[in-house]
């Protein structure tokens, strides 16, 4: 199953809600939340770069498989990165 990796692009970096850490750690699990469930169900799954959004920080999207597949997620990812290879600090656009 192909998903996006978040429901919001990535934050500023050092970007706090308030003096509290909790209130940051909080705000941060929100950007998770579709990664959640699967981890919940102990599916795999392996987020895949996928451009640059408007205002030019990273995206991606998640790819989740049957319980089991982390080869599978594996090998598709590594041909995808073959086919389309992307750099550490660079992400294909």
């Amino acid at each position: 199953l192909l998903t996006p990796a978040a429901p919001c692009s990535a934050p500023p970096v050092r970007e706090t809600h308030g003096p509290l850490a909790l209130l940051t750690i909080m705000a941060a699990s929100r950007r998770v939340a579709f990664a959640n469930p699967w981890n919940l169900h102990g599916w795999p799954g392996i987020t895949i770069p996928a451009g640059l959004d408007a205002d030019g920080r990273p995206v991606a999207v998640l790819l989740t498989g049957r319980p089991g597949s982390e080869d599978l997620l594996l090998r598709v990812d590594a041909q995808l990165e073959e086919a389309r290879p992307w750099e550490l600090g660079k992400v294909p656009a």
